[in-house]
């Protein structure tokens, strides 16, 4: 076994190395603890601050300060769907049209994006009550008439 950093060149079958090799992993391991829990704390950070951290809803965007906000204005040649998109293409769900078909009439939305929305009670309340418990959708949604 060869230890890349210059510790230990091998670890021969008399154990010579092995003490080396045992602290410098020991070493590395604890580091590795050290950097889970760095990124821990910097994400629990930025979610205590209101920020928006992962894949972002559809209908919504992240500001350059990591905040979620209303899409209003969607870039269709990126494959945006903006927010009162989604509004409406949930109202014809609820007035009975089937979700492929209003999927193929809305660009880029995704028919089964639209039925996971839609069968969500949570998400779907963003979108027709402009409501949301979460506190940092809920702030995103202020712009949008209730």
């Amino acid at each position: 076994m060869a230890i890349t950093d210059g510790w230990v060149e091998e670890v021969r079958p008399d154990g010579t190395g092995k003490l080396i090799a045992d602290i410098s992993a020991a070493v590395a391991e604890e580091e590795r603890h050290r950097l889970i829990k760095r990124v821990e704390a910097g994400v629990a950070r930025a979610q205590d601050q209101g920020k928006w951290l992962g894949a972002v809803p559809v209908g919504f965007e992240r500001d350059d300060d990591g905040y979620l906000q209303v899409l209003l204005d969607p870039d269709r040649d990126a494959g945006e769907v903006g927010y009162l998109d989604v509004r409406r293409a949930l109202e014809r769900v609820d007035n009975e049209a089937s979700y492929r078909s209003v999927a193929r009439d809305v660009p880029n939305l995704a028919r089964t994006t639209l039925m996971s929305i839609h069968k969500n009670d949570d998400r779907r309340q963003w979108y027709l009550d402009a409501e949301a418990p979460d506190e940092r959708v809920d702030a995103a949604l202020n712009p949008i008439e209730r």
